[in-house]
């Protein structure tokens, strides 16, 4: 079945129109398209099901024939072919007696088009026999997608299948522990002493490194072969830390500096370093409980998708429906304005 949605993606995707108040006439090119189940569907049939579609879900927009327009000329394959598995699915319930109650027709009547039914058919330019139609065979349609589909779904999505996806869930979304931290970096050929130099004036810079290096700078007299530099302040999960600075941070409390440490930087040559851990943060993956209901419902709908998508492939096949089956010309376009 449509979704509301599917409006908006068709407006998006949609071919460019003339100005709305230059469309005087929505033109249809009917013609019979197909026959399903010894019954045919026509141009004007696609139209009358988008109609019906339109007015259910987005009734400011039946108004507008510049809207109109637009979702006839990107919908009405996709129509189409909805109306044809439907005819299908109908046909399939014939062979089993699934069948509606009138009563249970009149009631849903009553429900989707109102108190004053003529009035909202006649505004949608349908005829009671004619919606009548359409509403058995949409309820017959959704018992045969329960009886062929959800139910077979249901089957198949267990608690233990459940779990397992709660497993695979947990796999792609672990543990994550982030560290916040800045390191100051120095090249120089007593590299220790300037690090241990920079250090004690922890205190005074506030425990900032930047600071820190400032301070220093200010106060020392450093050669052309001297380097400081200190980094940006890096956020990141700890799995994605390298090993030599892993070593260094997973020893530290927050807020604390390290002792200076050489190190290899990545053009091979010999650094001094100092870290600054600034923060240490841990998230843990939401618990089964908590996502167990979310978690069904996709392992639902996949399942779901799975036996629609075989459930239909078998009724083409057993009532020998294909591409042939469909008399669209080339290029065809079912409707035009002016």
């Amino acid at each position: 079945m449509f979704i509301p949605l599917i409006l908006a993606a068709a407006l998006q995707t949609s071919p460019m129109l003339p100005p709305p108040d230059q469309i005087q006439e929505i033109v249809v090119q009917n013609r019979v398209i197909t026959k399903v189940n010894e019954k045919t569907i026509s141009v004007l049939d696609v139209m009358k099901r988008m109609d019906l579609f339109l007015s259910r879900y987005y009734p400011q927009y039946m108004e507008s024939k510049a809207m109109r327009y637009q979702y006839y000329t990107t919908q009405w394959r996709q129509t189409l072919q909805q109306m044809v598995d439907d005819e299908l699915m109908v046909a399939d319930a014939e062979s089993r007696e699934v069948k509606v109650s009138d009563g249970e027709v009149r009631e849903e009547i009553q429900l989707r088009f109102g108190p004053n039914v003529m009035k909202t058919l006649d505004t949608i330019g349908l005829s009671y026999d004619e919606a009548r139609k359409l509403v058995q065979e949409e309820m017959i349609v959704q018992r045969m997608q329960w009886l062929r589909v959800t139910s077979k779904a249901l089957q198949k999505v267990t608690s233990e299948e459940i779990k397992k996806a709660y497993a695979d869930y947990l796999g792609t979304n672990p543990a994550k522990e982030e560290i916040k931290y800045q390191f100051l970096t120095i090249r120089a050929e007593k590299g220790p002493d300037l690090a241990a130099r920079i250090e004690n004036l922890k205190e005074a810079a506030h425990a900032s490194l930047v600071a820190a290096t400032d301070l220093f700078k200010q106060q020392a007299e450093l050669d052309s072969t001297t380097s400081i530099t200190v980094s940006q302040e890096f956020d990141v999960d700890q799995k994605s830390l390298s090993q030599s600075h892993k070593e260094v941070l997973q020893k530290l409390a927050v807020g604390e500096w390290s002792a200076p440490t050489v190190q290899t930087s990545r053009d091979g040559s010999s650094v001094v370093r100092i870290f600054h851990l600034k923060d240490r943060s841990s998230t843990k993956p939401p618990a089964f409980e908590a996502i167990a209901n979310e978690l069904k419902q996709t392992l639902l709908n996949e399942a779901a998708q799975k036996e629609s998508e075989a459930y239909l492939v078998r009724l083409h096949q057993r009532f020998g429906f294909d591409e042939s089956s469909l008399n669209i010309p080339p290029n065809f376009e079912p409707f035009t304005v002016r």
